[in-house]
């Protein structure tokens, strides 16, 4: 991606309408000649943001009593083992935990449990918990690498598409361009065809116009 094709592109998605609340920046791609009906051709991976989210995500921990005091130092919310089945009896109570909280770190020996009592509500929303590595010696590192991260996934079932906030418009164009080239990387290896899988890019605040990077392919001007 040429990057200053990207940095006007971002310069003119940040001179949007501004709002009485700080908006996100948004990148939207766009692709062409991948089934994404086949499983192996999904996306759907964590990104890194080298300079941030611009808002820090979210994330809650599932921990059995030898993590229990960790974690409670680690996150803003820490669910208990004998908590997961009083979750699992109340849907309200779960879509609230998927709407509230980005991410779900879970101890490992709880994982199954977890999967019975609150995976019909969490796996549809994405917000399946993740597997608290045997090796993690604090619970700290995870959760602060957490905050940067955002998922990169297919938007609807099949849709040709992705969805991701890079930052916000207080954000630097430099930063956010850093940002919109990490997930581009991160995404790249998976496409078969690399860029010529990549139909078209854009950049928008939450309540903004969409900005293409770069001049439209011949197929879309058809």
């Amino acid at each position: 991606m040429d990057a200053k094709e990207l940095e006007k592109a971002i310069e003119a998605a940040k001179s949007g309408p501004k709002r009485n609340f700080r908006q996100s920046v948004d990148l939207m791609i766009n692709f062409s000649s991948i089934d994404f009906s086949k499983p192996d051709s999904r996306l759907n991976a964590e990104v890194l943001l080298p300079k941030g989210r611009g808002k820090p995500a979210k994330t809650a921990i599932i921990a059995g009593d030898e993590l229990v005091t960790q974690a409670k130092q680690a996150a803003p919310l820490v669910i208990t083992k004998n908590e997961i089945t009083s979750y699992g009896t109340d849907k309200q109570k779960m879509k609230k935990l998927a709407d509230e909280f980005d991410f779900i770190l879970c101890q490992t020996d709880l994982m199954s449990a977890v999967g019975k009592s609150m995976g019909q509500v969490l796996a549809p929303r994405g917000k399946m918990p993740k597997p608290i590595p045997p090796t993690a010696v604090a619970l700290a590192p995870l959760v602060k690498r957490l905050e940067n991260t955002v998922v990169v996934r297919n938007r609807g079932k099949f849709l040709p598409t992705v969805h991701v906030m890079i930052g916000n418009e207080e954000m630097g164009v430099q930063d956010l361009a850093a940002n919109v080239q990490a997930v581009i990387d991160a995404i790249m290896p998976k496409l078969p065809n690399k860029e010529g899988n990549i139909r078209s890019v854009y950049l928008k605040l939450s309540m903004g116009p969409a900005i293409r990077v770069g001049a439209p392919s011949r197929e879309e001007k058809k």
